[in-house]
């Protein structure tokens, strides 16, 4: 099986046929990202090594008896790779035994990190889901039942407390924050949340290791979002 986790980003394009800027039906790189996360998160809860024992174990399994048994293991050697999203049907039927792996499927980070996404819309997608302990966070004192996720309030002492809670929600939450900052030109501030994502994806590590994306998306990163928080003249990068 293909570990992709070590790819450089430009190879993991390649393998996944997909595009960072795609247009049309094209398939964006975060299309891929999204499914290799997926798709580990599948085999680890399974113990899978091979994709034909996730065929057994994921698809067959959860096979009617009326369905004559398809030999699958082609279309997951290509979610190994990033090269097709799964279906909802496919994801549906599997959502009794792996709840977690729709949510990961369809996390809003995936949303965020598409730098010619609308980043209104990307926001309420983001608070939508949060983890209430994210939310306590990124929530002004002062909140009146707006948006929570503005640029009002932030120092060091408040990054420090949303860098702790390690997550999804917390890098999707950064990238946003970082975004909300480069368009307002406020680059201290951007620069800010800049090292703050840096610090997240290196204690994250782990499991963007086990989920075969850790090198790529640092790489996407660093060329896509952290170039933006720049401050006299310098970025953070990873």
């Amino acid at each position: 099986m293909i570990d992709s986790t070590n790819q450089s980003l430009a190879d993991f394009v390649f393998a996944s046929k997909t595009r960072k800027f795609a247009t049309g039906k094209q398939r964006h790189v975060t299309d891929a990202f999204r499914t290799v996360c997926w798709f580990h998160y599948l085999r680890r809860a399974t113990g899978a090594r091979t994709t034909y024992q996730m065929d057994t174990l994921v698809e067959i399994a959860d096979a009617s008896a009326a369905r004559d048994p398809q030999d699958k293991k082609n279309k997951w050697r290509g979610y190994s790779h990033g090269r097709h999203t799964p279906s909802p049907q496919l994801v549906q039927e599997i959502d009794g035994r792996f709840p977690e792996a729709a949510h990961l499927l369809n996390h809003p980070l995936w949303s965020v990190l598409r730098m010619d996404g609308n980043t209104e819309e990307q926001v309420k997608a983001l608070l939508i889901q949060v983890h209430p302990d994210v939310f306590a966070v990124i929530r002004p004192k002062s909140w009146t039942g707006h948006t929570p996720l503005t640029l009002d309030g932030w120092n060091k002492r408040r990054l420090r407390g949303l860098e702790q809670q390690v997550s999804l929600d917390t890098l999707a939450s950064l990238v946003l924050l970082l975004r909300l900052a480069a368009n307002a030109k406020e680059s201290k501030l951007s620069f800010e949340f800049g090292a703050s994502v840096c610090r997240v994806l290196l204690m994250m590590g782990p499991w963007l290791k086990a989920h075969g994306i850790a090198r790529p998306l640092s790489e996407y990163l660093t060329e896509h979002v952290l170039v933006l928080g720049h401050h006299n003249g310098q970025h953070h990068c990873f």
